[in-house]
């Protein structure tokens, strides 16, 4: 399957990131909840935060290399009973900017095309935000983060790396 192990462990390591937003690291709350296949959303356990991958544009680099650029989104949900739904949701917002920006560049470890073991820089940007969208949803808060995950693989087999 071309592309599933090396997009599935950057991902996984964004999803692992993600669970380091807890009170004990100085967040605003536990997300001890991070789903990268999607729940029923009314139904999902809140606090918790969904990723989602869109789509995946690919163009030529240098020779047998591709840089890939990967949209995920990260929506998320909390039960909410306060006055301010806006003023929650953009903590939690902030939340996940804070967890993101630091892994702005990560190192992803995998299999060479040449043969061997190797690792790659991946860039992590956002690409926009928004909170409270559409219906509202009585007594939750939600919204959506979205980022392109950058990252080069062969052009042969894009589930190596160049």
């Amino acid at each position: 399957m071309p592309n599933v192990h090396l997009r599935n462990t950057i991902v996984g390591q964004v999803a692992t990131q993600l669970e380091t937003i807890t009170k004990a690291n100085n967040y605003s709350r536990n997300v001890n909840r991070v789903f990268t296949t999607p729940p029923n959303t009314i139904n999902t356990p809140t606090p918790a935060v969904v990723i989602t991958q869109g789509t995946e544009t690919s163009t030529d680099y240098i020779g047998s290399i591709v840089e890939r650029s990967l949209l995920v989104n990260l929506s998320f949900v909390d039960s909410y009973a306060g006055d301010d739904a806006d003023g929650e949701a953009l903590e939690f917002l902030a939340d996940i900017q804070t967890a993101m920006g630091s892994i702005l560049s990560l190192t992803v470890s995998g299999t060479r095309s040449s043969g061997g073991a190797g690792s790659i820089s991946v860039r992590i940007e956002e690409d926009g935000n928004s909170l409270n969208f559409g219906d509202p949803i009585r007594g939750k808060i939600y919204g959506v983060a979205s980022y392109r995950i950058i990252y080069r693989t062969s052009a042969a087999d894009p589930g190596l790396l160049p």
